[in-house]
Parts: structure tokens; sequence; C-alpha cells
């Protein structure tokens, strides 16, 4: 890629935000995203995946995150598996995802893994960058099949998962002026 079209994963923080205050970022869509990925898995079967043991998920995410694919646009991680009694969770600043047997299955750890990759100031917890991150993995990991079937439902749902759009007030003017001609009808006035 060139210097004008970055790859999705070099483009800078700033743009996968909503607000452009990083602090007052809001984790708005999380409950978007669960939902979109519920029922993804429901109807595509590589996200039901059950792993047997956390060693097994602990060789799978050591294995995914040394690919050439995963360090390539992530860099490299070491994440550590751990259990935990209740539910799922990640912490960056460790590199520790922690699963309750629950959530031993593939969409949950693709989900938990993308959480420790997710740049910092590049957006919520659930926002763009982590949702388009989810996306990449689940074509990478489970196939475009799988990745189309979650993309569907992020548009169904509303998630955000593309970075906001960069316009000059050269192209927003150019935007408003076809606007006007094509939509509302109306002639332009020069």
């Amino acid at each position: 890629m060139s210097k004008q079209y970055p790859e999705w994963y070099k483009l800078p923080a700033e743009r996968w935000r909503n607000n452009t205050d990083q602090w007052l970022e809001r984790d708005s869509q999380r409950q978007k995203l669960y939902d979109a990925e519920a029922i993804a898995m429901v109807f595509t079967p590589p996200f039901q995946k059950k792993f047997s043991s956390l060693e097994e998920i602990q060789k799978y995410v050591d294995k995914f995150t040394k690919s050439s694919w995963f360090r390539k646009r992530f860099g490299q991680h070491s994440i550590m598996v751990k259990r935990k009694k209740h539910g799922a969770s990640a912490r960056r600043m460790g590199s520790t995802i922690w699963l309750s047997e629950s959530y031993w299955n593939m969409i949950s750890v693709l989900h938990e893994v993308a959480h420790i990759v997710k740049e910092p100031g590049a957006g919520s917890a659930h926002g763009r960058f982590f949702a388009r991150t989810l996306l990449e993995f689940t074509n990478h990991v489970c196939g475009k099949e799988a990745a189309s079937a979650l993309k569907e439902q992020f548009k169904e749902k509303r998630v955000k998962y593309l970075p906001r759009r960069v316009v000059t007030e050269e192209a927003r003017e150019r935007l408003r002026q076809n606007f006007i001609k094509n939509v509302l009808k109306q002639k332009v006035e020069v």
C-alpha cells in the first residue's frame, strides 16, 4: 500500500475515534457488538468450535499470535490464557485473557485477543478499531463466509467497523452541491 492509502491497521488512532478527545470516548456500541456476535455464532459453525481445555486455547492463541499474518499487522504479542469463574475479559497491560468454561469457543477467544491488540487511543474498548480487528481475525481464521455473516450482523445492529472519513472543506462543499443537485433536485448556485 502507498503512503496515501495505508493499510487499515496503520491508520492514525484518531481515525478510529468517534470523539476528538480520546478520554471522552464512550463504549456506546458494546451491547450492539455482543448482540451481533451472538447471532453470528448461532448461524456460523466455525464460531461454535469449542475448546476442551485452557491448554488447548493457550496453544491456539500462541500459534495464532506467532503467525506471520498476525505479526505483520499487530506486531509481537505474548498472551497468557487464564481461567475465570464467570464471563470473559482481557487486559492489554498484562497481555492476559480470562475465560470461564462457557466462553471456550472460537468467537470468544478471537474477541478477547482483539482486545489485547487494540491500539491505545484508537477508540473505545468495543469501538471501530476493535470491530474491524475482530472482522479481520474472523476472515483469517474462520473464512470469508463467517466474516461475511459477522459483517452482515454488524450492519444490521449498526456496529461501526470502518475508520472515520476525513473530508477536506473543498470535498465537503462538492458533496453538499451534489446532494442539492441529485437528492433535492434543485439548481446548484455557483
